[in-house]
């Protein structure tokens, strides 16, 4: 069977730079997903984009789809026959159902028993015909965040479509999308060569589009774009700012992609290097420009998209636009400074934070109360003072003039404006730093002031929303409680703070005031939410799973800190490879299962098993006097003495010497479970032989049940 190269190219009005990257890689899955389908074989897959193009390259693609037969089971031979062996009408209806005669029909045995089934045959499809039939259905199923409609065409697509080229070997397809029908031309730049041009295969167009100005590879693209904007730097004795996300947007704005060096007045250089590289960013995607030792120069890379004869003219333009954007980022940054921080607070009252939450205002003063408790419960009150002056002021730059028009600077501009009124500078650091970390890579707040405030902020976030029933679901969360609650986990992790989670989020309860109507219920379901984050960033650390649930329980994460969590895994890891954990929490889950039965007999009550009975405010009292056996008094003896001193080693972080202590009732808790009926039929020994199981399982500080015994087991 002949294969042959499937080209498919889209051309349309510029598409907006991010949507192009992510509508290539759909339409390539697609494709080959419908092939599959259709049991057409193909080879290598390529992708190409750029603004006004996106297409899909797949060599050695069959002729046609692969013959396939298929088994389909009909009704039981009970059914289908009567007692002689004629058929009935069921063994009739599915033969016609498939063109078969009754004859034609096989049996074969299932596990519901002897069953009628017909061998159909299925006759792969032409691959033209498939292609031409599917691609249209293929392309009006490509996702974009806009859609459009134009002239009198119904179909929706990111932007107009001017041309198709499509081809299966050197034969064009033949369908219609859009308002426009495929063919085997392709244009080549939009200014420089505009002309329509033959494709007769993908080597061929590669050549051919080169000629006509169009870089179809966005890598490519992207090493013009680094090594032209370090060429034009290093010819004038500086250095590019490389900013991968810009780079990465240039890449999709051009097609040819030209790198120039352009400057601007250095009276501007007074102005933060955070905003000049915005308004450079935002209203040009061009690169700012430094010396060696990373200060600005009044210099800029802006990236043209062709190569011009006249280069002065297109700097020229691109240094006029520059100018008018920086007079107006020096006029509100002069405006701003008129008006102290402190002083904007009170506006903050009228800027809108969540419509169950109240304003920003009220935000704020539920971070001014939360600071000192929440520094002093992470061991940081010698920064108490700074971090309630930092809470105040840290959303006051949300109502200048230069926030709202750069959002992206909210907080830097906090600090700026915060060391111009006199305000310390770790005050004015923390305004900066408590926005961090707003993306998974970003760093968190370096300083403790900064800390502090983070954790405020996110708190209140997170518990606020779900005291008002914003809960993330699966496709929501539109106020980002998973990302507030990683940078929560991230501070505390990263810094090893010694806060507990569950009193810092009843401080945040707490702050909320008359918002929060059920107290206990929103600090049991952030306690919740919270540990399932938890578990992914610890797997993702690479700790064992059934570590991981061992200690990620909710009275465990509630009353200890993030240091004694990662420590107690250490120790947990080392019973591990010392080989002596898997038998202890073997035992321990024996007195779970026999607690767990009895509690859903109603025998024994309270018990929310491992971890959390550790917890319990009612210890359990034993009938030593009832007991009978000499197992069962040993047991008592020995768990009386590990009882002792158990809280004073965990509050220690002694979690090794508190597992030691453990290992000493292994032996007797197996014992007990080998020689002795605990649930016994007299009443009164029953229940105090389930009181020294309950007695034992509150010294559990780890869900033994969730650690793997196979090894003991078997």
């Amino acid at each position: 069977m002949q294969r042959h190269e499937l080209f498919l190219e889209v051309g349309a009005e510029e598409v907006p730079a991010s949507y192009i990257g992510p509508a290539v890689e759909q339409l390539a899955n697609d494709i080959k997903q419908s092939l599959q389908d259709a049991r057409i074989a193909f080879g290598e897959v390529n992708t190409f984009g750029t603004p006004r193009r996106f297409g899909v390259v797949l060599s050695d693609v069959a002729e046609i789809g692969e013959d396939e037969t298929q088994e389909i089971e009909g009704p039981p031979v009970r059914i289908a026959f009567d007692d002689e062996g004629n058929p009935k009408v069921p063994a009739q209806k599915f033969a016609e159902r498939f063109g078969l005669s009754v004859d034609q029909l096989e049996r074969i045995d299932t596990p519901k028993g002897e069953k009628l089934c017909a061998r159909v045959l299925n006759k792969g499809v032409q691959t033209t015909t498939h292609l031409e039939t599917q691609l249209p259905s293929i392309l009006a199923g490509l996702s974009f965040p806009k859609t459009m409609r134009w002239g009198t065409e119904k179909t929706r697509f990111t932007r107009p479509v001017h041309w198709l080229c499509a081809l299966f070997g050197e034969t064009p397809l033949s369908f219609s999308f859009a308002g426009a029908t495929s063919g085997n031309k392709s244009r080549g730049h939009r200014f420089l060569a505009p002309e329509e041009f033959e494709v007769k295969g993908y080597a061929q167009f590669q050549e051919e589009i080169r000629k006509r100005h169009v870089i179809i590879d966005p890598q490519e693209r992207t090493r013009m774009i680094l090594e032209g904007g370090r060429d034009v730097c290093s010819a004038k004795g500086v250095s590019l700012v490389e900013d991968p996300e810009l780079i990465d947007l240039n890449a999709y704005l051009s097609e040819y992609p030209k790198p120039l060096l352009a400057h601007f007045e250095e009276k501007y250089l007074v102005l933060p290097d955070e905003l000049l590289k915005m308004s450079m960013k935002k209203h040009l995607k061009c690169f700012a420009v430094a010396d060696d030792t990373g200060a600005l120069k009044p210099h800029f890379v802006p990236v043209a998209g062709l190569n011009s004869t006249n280069e002065e003219v297109v700097i020229n333009g691109f240094q006029r636009v520059l100018r008018a954007r920086l007079a107006d980022a020096q006029h509100f940054f002069e405006k701003d400074q008129k008006q102290r921080l402190e002083d904007r607070v009170e506006t903050l009252d009228r800027m809108t934070f969540q419509s169950k939450l109240g304003s920003y205002g009220d935000k704020a003063r539920r971070l001014e109360l939360l600071a000192s408790t929440v520094a002093e419960e992470v061991g940081l009150a010698d920064v108490a003072e700074h971090a309630k002056r930092a809470a105040t002021l840290c959303k006051a730059d949300l109502v200048t003039d230069m926030v709202i028009e750069f959002t992206d600077l909210q907080g830097v501009m906090g600090r700026y404006y915060a060391l111009a009124d006199g305000e310390p500078e770790a005050v004015a650091w923390a305004i900066e730093e408590h926005y961090l970390p707003q993306q998974q890579d970003d760093p968190v707040p370096p300083s403790k002031t900064g800390q502090v405030v983070a954790l405020c902020d996110r708190l209140d976030t997170l518990v606020g929303g779900f005291a008002v029933g914003l809960r993330p679901s699966g496709s929501t969360d539109p106020y980002g409680l998973r990302r507030q609650t990683i940078g929560i986990l991230r501070i505390l992790k990263e810094h090893e703070l010694p806060g507990r989670l569950g009193a810092m989020v009843e401080h945040a309860v707490d702050a909320l005031g008359e918002i929060v109507t059920e107290k206990d219920v929103v600090v049991r379901d952030v306690i919740e939410y919270m540990q399932g984050r938890l578990k992914q960033m610890l797997l993702s650390d690479g700790w064992e799973r059934d570590l991981v649930d061992a200690v990620c329980v909710p009275a465990l994460i509630r009353r200890w800190s993030m240091p004694q969590l990662l420590t107690l895994l250490s120790s947990l890891q080392e019973a591990v490879q010392s080989g002596v954990l898997a038998g202890l929490a073997y035992s321990f889950k024996r007195v779970n299962n026999i607690l767990t039965a009895a509690a859903k007999k109603k025998i024994v009550s309270d018990y929310e098993g491992l971890g959390a009975a550790f917890f319990s405010d009612a210890p359990a009292a034993v009938e030593a006097s009832v007991l009978q056996e000499e197992i069962e008094k040993t047991l008592l003896e020995t768990t009386k003495q590990v009882q002792d001193g158990l809280h004073d080693q965990l509050a220690k972080s002694d979690f090794a010497g508190a597992l030691k202590k453990l290992l000493t009732l292994q032996q007797p808790i197996d014992a007990m479970f080998d020689h002795v009926m605990v649930m016994a039929e007299d009443e009164a020994l029953r229940d105090a032989r389930l009181a020294l199981m309950k007695m034992i399982a509150q010294l559990a500080f780890v869900d033994f049940k969730s650690i793997n015994t196979e090894s003991v087991e078997s």
